[in-house]
């Protein structure tokens, strides 16, 4: 899949993922990046449930609150891996045991990462993803987040994931 840069891979990861599982409800932060924002003012627009979580003084969401937002019918979990406003680092890691032990999809814009210190950032790895690169984005089983221009990243949940048409 090959998209113009981090905005539409974005706008494609969360809309797609939300309008394929057919579930109504998702979850954000308040500091997510225009476009993903955009794309939950529209997915709201269609009737669809958004939970924007606030983050603490830090920059930080709190993984408690984020547990606490999942619903049954929660279809993704968007959290943007680093402000490029402040450069704080989520906590991906927590970030995806949540979504894995509900069997949540987990997207992540991933844009600002390549531009902080690397080695906070190298070992995060994610199965059956979307990948968009500036140049060239690729659909992959596993990535190693690297100092690759990665624009956004999704992790489905093992035993759904879609098979994209050429």
């Amino acid at each position: 899949m090959f998209t113009s840069g981090a905005t539409e891979c974005n706008n494609i990861s969360v809309k797609g993922v939300m309008q394929f599982y057919k579930k109504k409800h998702m979850i954000t932060t308040q500091t997510e990046h225009k476009c993903v924002l955009d794309s939950c003012r529209c997915l709201q627009q269609q009737g669809f449930d958004v939970t924007y979580l606030p983050v603490k003084t830090d920059g930080l969401i709190n993984v408690n609150e984020l547990r606490s937002a999942v619903r049954h019918d929660t279809g993704l979990v968007s959290v943007k891996a680093v402000n490029n406003e402040i450069g704080v680092i989520q906590p991906m890691e927590k970030i995806g045991e949540i979504c894995k032990e509900f069997n949540i999809p987990f997207h992540t814009d991933a844009a600002q990462a390549t531009s902080t210190n690397k080695s906070k950032c190298d070992g995060w790895t994610f199965y059956k993803v979307l990948v968009g690169y500036k140049t060239a984005p690729y659909s992959l089983k596993e990535f190693k987040f690297s100092s690759n221009c990665c624009n956004s990243v999704l992790k489905l949940p093992e035993a759904a994931v879609p098979t994209l048409a050429p």
